[in-house]
C-alpha cells in the first residue's frame, strides 16, 4: 500500500494512491477531511521523522510512504475524537519520504 500520509497536531490522514501535493487536492479539494487516520505505532522500528507541524505547530508535514498494513474493514470512529471513518494500521515501513512543498512552511495555498 503506497500514499500521502499528512501529519499535524492532532492530524493525521492517509490518501492511498496519491503521490504528491496535487493528488491530495484532487481527492480533497481545498478542505482536507482525512477521512482515513494513520497511525505508526506498533511499529517496532519507526522511521526518523521531523516531528508534526515543526516548526510551525499547527503546520502539516508530509510524507510519501510505502507499507505493508492493513486498513480497517468497516466505517467507525477512528483517531483524534473519533472523526476519521477508516485507519491504516501499518506492519512494516518500506519507505518513506519527506514532500518538501509541506513541510518547509506548512502551507497548503
Amino acid at each position: 500500500m503506497a500514499g500521502v500520509w499528512l501529519v499535524g497536531f492532532e492530524y493525521s490522514a492517509f490518501y492511498e494512491g496519491a503521490h504528491d501535493y496535487s493528488d491530495v487536492l484532487e481527492l480533497e479539494g481545498e478542505v482536507f477531511d482525512g477521512d482515513v487516520w494513520f497511525r505508526l505505532d506498533g511499529i517496532d522500528s519507526p522511521p526518523p521523522i521531523e516531528p508534526p507541524g515543526a516548526p510551525n505547530p499547527h503546520a502539516l508535514s508530509a510524507y510519501y510512504v510505502e507499507i505493508m498494513g492493513r486498513k480497517s474493514l468497516c466505517g467507525g470512529e477512528y483517531g483524534h475524537m473519533g472523526q476519521s471513518s477508516y485507519e491504516v494500521i501499518p506492519t512494516q515501513v518500506l519507505s518513506i519520504r519527506a514532500i518538501p512543498a509541506w513541510t518547509s512552511g506548512g502551507d497548503t495555498d
